[in-house]
């Protein structure tokens, strides 16, 4: 159980992170 939400939390933040990067990286282009 622990190992699951410990996974969950990590793939959460990643993302989060992904969606940030992405929406900085639209910004510069645009």
């Amino acid at each position: 159980m622990e190992c699951n939400l410990l996974e969950t939390k990590i793939e959460q933040q990643t993302m989060v992170m992904e969606e940030q990067s992405v929406s900085s990286v639209g910004h510069e282009m645009e």
